[in-house]
């Protein structure tokens, strides 16, 4: 049994924090412009720029170390002979091997998981390019693939598929 951990970006989660986050910007800037609590005659009094810095950094410098904390989760995946083991927090999806029909690799941050048709999972990686390539080998080590499309329309746009042998 091969086990691998895979830092998952979390797109729903990352959607909601860059809303909250622009939202808090928003306040913020409205805060400042409309001078309450004084803080715009404190910036000017006592160094103007160098201040409003610190100030900025001081109020978002902890939402944003939060923020990637909820973006970013770490995913534990379980490889036995039988069946893939996804485990994401508290969430545990079990995909038995031969249900795999098809893999398909996105530019080498995103890898799907296909069983016919139907969409079985999809890793998005927060790791880079290696975590991926490693997810793939363990994948294509425990069924038999074959490779049957890599396209490159661009230096943005690149695709990777295999298929199970029959």
């Amino acid at each position: 049994m091969k086990t691998i951990q895979f830092k998952h970006n979390n797109k729903k989660a990352g959607l909601i924090v860059f809303i909250l986050f622009m939202l808090l910007l928003v306040g913020f800037a409205i805060i400042i412009i409309s001078g309450a609590f004084g803080i715009l005659d404190f910036i000017n009094e006592n160094g103007g720029r160098r201040y409003s810095g610190y100030v900025f950094l001081l109020l978002f410098l902890p939402f944003i170390l939060i923020a990637k904390k909820l973006v970013v989760q770490i995913i534990k995946i379980n490889f036995n002979t039988e069946y893939v083991e996804i485990i994401n927090g508290s969430t545990i999806k079990k995909v038995d091997v031969n249900s795999i029909s098809k893999i398909e690799i996105i530019n080498r941050q995103i890898l799907k998981i296909y069983n016919g048709d139907k969409l079985i999972y999809t890793f998005n990686s927060a790791a880079g390019i290696k975590a991926i390539g490693e997810l793939k080998s363990a994948i294509l080590a425990y069924g038999k693939f074959r490779k049957i499309n890599s396209t490159s329309t661009s230096r943005i746009k690149e695709t990777e598929e295999f298929i199970r042998k029959e």
